[in-house]
């Protein structure tokens, strides 16, 4: 049973925990629907039911999916963590879930599947690829395009006076500059700029292999290249 009053409610099948309101003063009905009630009590929305129950868990309403703490009636709202796996969601109330790449108050962009929850994912925009981690949060970003690659091998030390090793690439640092990471599919492999040549310009890019047999063998082709750039 639920009981509403002018002055609070409380929820009576609940326990003490984290997400439970007592004593809380009850606003106004902030909207009606086909279905049930909007309330915004203090900060929070809550759902009441036809049957007066609140709504918990998942629910549609008027088109949309909220998500409805158990423990409170609380709606979820802003980005939140559910279930025993962990899962993002996005929740606004007059959006209800959000799905696809989502900015969020703070700064930080999130992508979330056809169900709205944060998933991996690699999508491309244009000439913009985004990656996005298990949790769907945005870690990097870059820039594609397409290189014509070349490979060399033999070199003892970079223009910028490293040891060159399997994962630089020799750029012209005027398109993209000495210690960006490039991340080249073909190899599914982040790259560091920090060698140049005097045949290489725009974004051409020469890859430096273990050895003379593997450059042969890599030859020369047209390869897509990502240039990474730093999330703030």
């Amino acid at each position: 049973m639920i009981l509403l009053s002018s002055t609070a409610f409380v929820f009576a099948d609940e326990t003490k925990t984290g997400e439970e309101i007592e004593g809380v003063q009850t606003k106004e009905i902030s909207e009606e629907t086909a279905d049930g009630k909007w309330f915004k009590i203090g900060d929070y929305h809550y759902y009441m039911l036809e049957n007066g129950d609140f709504a918990r868990g998942w629910n549609e309403i008027d088109g949309k999916m909220y998500y409805f703490w158990y423990s409170s009636g609380k709606m979820a709202e802003g980005l939140s963590v559910i279930g025993s796996k962990g899962e993002h969601i996005y929740i606004t109330k007059e959006n209800g879930i959000h799905r696809g790449i989502t900015k969020l108050e703070n700064g930080d962009t999130y992508y979330f599947d056809d169900n709205g929850i944060g998933k991996e994912a690699k999508i491309k925009q244009g000439d913009t690829v985004y990656y996005f981690n298990k949790n769907g949060k945005l870690y990097q970003k870059g820039k594609s395009y397409i290189s014509n690659a070349s490979a060399y091998s033999g070199h003892s030390t970079t223009a910028t006076g490293q040891k060159p090793r399997f994962g630089t690439i020799a750029v012209d640092p005027k398109v993209i500059p000495y210690g960006t990471k490039v991340y080249i599919p073909y190899f599914d492999k982040v790259f560091v700029a920090n060698d140049c040549g005097g045949a290489i310009k725009g974004t051409k890019i020469d890859i430096y292999m273990n050895s003379s047999k593997e450059c042969y063998k890599f030859g020369r082709r047209n390869i897509e290249i990502v240039v990474l750039e730093d999330i703030k």
